[in-house]
Formats: structure tokens, sequence, C-alpha cells
């Protein structure tokens, strides 16, 4: 079982948020950023392809709920680190002046 953010040590603070970092940093550029460019893809007009027509709109939704789901997954990540960073800056601050 984890326990709570505040009961870490500063160490383990520090890695933890660390890890969470490059996990976000990961997913930007291996997940959403790839979701991002094929719906951009799919959606831009292009008059040189006959394949346009072949873009429904069940597609389009579906290009964007895949962006949604990893935007989603990504604020999620970067409110945990946000929660790691307040934690950590509490107890440098705790340390400082007790």
């Amino acid at each position: 079982m984890k326990r709570p953010i505040e009961q870490l040590t500063l160490v383990d603070m520090f890695k933890q948020s660390d890890q969470v970092a490059r996990a976000i940093m990961d997913h930007i550029e291996r997940g959403f950023l790839p979701k991002v460019r094929d719906l951009e893809r799919l959606v831009r007009p292009n008059p040189d392809s006959l394949a346009q027509s072949e873009v429904t709109n069940l597609r389009v939704r579906n290009y964007a709920a895949s962006v949604i789901s990893s935007d989603d997954f990504t604020h999620e990540q970067s409110q945990l680190l946000d929660q790691y960073l307040k934690a950590i800056d509490d107890q440098v601050s705790r340390e400082l002046n007790g």
C-alpha cells in the first residue's frame, strides 16, 4: 500500500516527482503529440487527395476522443506532480523554520 505523499521522506518525494515529470514528458512526446498530429492530418483539407471523402464523422470523433483521453492523463499526472512539489515545499519550509 502506498503511503500518502506527506509521509514520504524528502528524498522519496524528489525521486517520485522526478519519475512523474519524466512520465509526463514521455507521454507528451510519444503519446499525446503523435495523436494530435494524426488528428490534424485527418481533418486538414488536402486538395491532392481523393481520400478526404472517406473521412467520416465517427473517425474524427474517435481520433478526437483519443486526444482528449491522452490530455486527461496528462492533466492527472500534472496534478500529481503539483502535489509532490507542494509537499516538498511544505517539508523544506518546516525544516528551515523549525
